[in-house]
């Protein structure tokens, strides 16, 4: 592991386990605890730039300028392959396909949020039963 990696990744777990006590800003459920915590990494200059965000769910759109819509952007800039950053997606996907093709996007590295109970669906929680959840 590179050294910025290992320094990225001990910024955003200390970040994380600051706002572990604190209240949660109006948090309800694990989807908007999640949501808060990405909030609050994208929003602190102490590691807004050791932090990839994929932002590709429905309900969770964002104008933050900088924010990912795919990692793909990722594997293309400068520092690809040298250094690498700790990557959460925020996305909406209803099949496995979808959830495969973001893990083969990533490398298999990413941390997925998947929002799909707030989608309407016939099934419950919003999910197929071919999902593995």
């Amino acid at each position: 592991m590179a050294p910025q990696t290992r320094v990225a990744a001990l910024a955003c777990m200390e970040k994380i386990q600051a706002a572990a006590g604190l209240a949660l800003r109006g948090c309800c459920s694990p989807l908007f605890a999640m949501a808060d915590i990405v909030e609050r990494l994208t929003r602190d200059p102490s590691t807004s730039r050791r932090i990839s965000v994929v932002r590709a769910s429905k309900h969770m759109a964002c104008e933050q300028e900088g924010v990912l819509a795919s990692a793909w952007p990722l594997r293309f800039a400068a520092q690809a392959g040298k250094v690498e950053l700790p990557l959460i997606y925020m996305i909406s996907s209803e099949t496995s396909a979808e959830l495969s093709a973001l893990a083969s996007e990533s490398s298999q590295r990413g941390i997925f949020c998947n929002d799909i109970e707030t989608l309407p669906s016939r099934w419950p929680k919003g999910a197929h039963p071919w999902l593995p959840l």
